[in-house]
């Protein structure tokens, strides 16, 4: 069953801190995976599947959200545990705006199932998010930069809110580009290398490497890039554990055009 917790409003001061693809940036890159998947699964549900499948998927992102936390709780700390709130409450909007965005047939369901609404009792997302966000950009505290690291990551990944509806691409990219200066403490450059092409180009991406200087990765780097793709396995199990009841739907249901199914 899913905690309800309050929603991220508070920052507390601390020692400065480098930022660094540290668990709570990488628990967010294997959520969105997962949701890419389910939203793919979810429009091809049938209408009289909707109600339930709206349900399951709500169910299984709830939990997935819950066995993160605990994950990333074993951290300890309180800076640690003030960012994991901020990235539940990031991981409901992303899940929320998403499946309200796409076509499928329980999308009207959707909006009784908020995770939002689930986990923090709000449903303002589209607002608070960018709240958050000027929060953080407003105080400029260094050790605040791995949580302002996560909200660049969800405009990364296509996160819109208020600013979905009408021509408003440009105030994003302009929130995106003082998140990368506060975050990075230097401009965004204007290379291939350091621009987010695409959400699914980002969310495969394990981090930004010059090409030049890929053959001469240290041993602490070949150490974090194996402990990331043990965790990319370990998400992929747990995957498998959160979708099977929706997928077995799915898979019931095959019909001669066929459905998209979740592996």
């Amino acid at each position: 069953m899913a905690h309800v917790h309050k929603e991220p409003l508070g920052l507390t001061g601390a020692r400065s801190e480098a930022p660094k693809m540290d668990l709570a940036s990488i628990q967010l890159r294997q959520f969105y995976v997962v949701l890419q998947r389910v939203s793919a699964a979810a429009t091809s549900l049938t209408p009289e599947q909707s109600e339930e499948g709206a349900t399951k998927i709500s169910d299984r992102l709830a939990e997935l959200i819950e066995l993160q936390s605990l994950e990333a709780r074993r951290e300890g700390g309180r800076l640690s545990l003030e960012k994991e709130e901020h990235a539940r409450f990031i991981k409901a909007a992303l899940a929320d705006e998403i499946l309200l965005s796409i076509d499928w047939e329980g999308k009207s369901h959707w909006r009784r199932l908020l995770l939002e609404e689930r986990l923090f009792k709000t449903s303002q997302a589209g607002e608070k998010v960018f709240q958050h966000i000027d929060k953080i950009l407003g105080a400029r505290d260094p050790q605040h930069r791995t949580i302002a690291l996560l909200y660049l990551h969800a405009l990364s990944l296509g996160f819109q809110g208020r600013f979905r509806r009408g021509d408003q691409t440009e105030i994003i990219a302009v929130v995106r580009k003082e998140l990368f200066q506060f975050v990075y403490q230097r401009p965004p450059e204007n290379s291939r290398r350091e621009r987010l092409v695409s959400a699914s180009a980002y969310a495969s991406t394990v981090s930004h490497l010059n090409g030049a200087l890929a053959p001469k990765l240290s041993r602490s780097k070949l150490l974090l890039a194996m402990t990331v793709l043990l965790l990319m396995l370990v998400s992929q199990g747990l995957w498998v554990y959160q979708t099977w009841p929706l997928q077995e739907m799915l898979n019931s249901s095959v019909t001669a055009s066929g459905l998209v199914t979740m592996n």
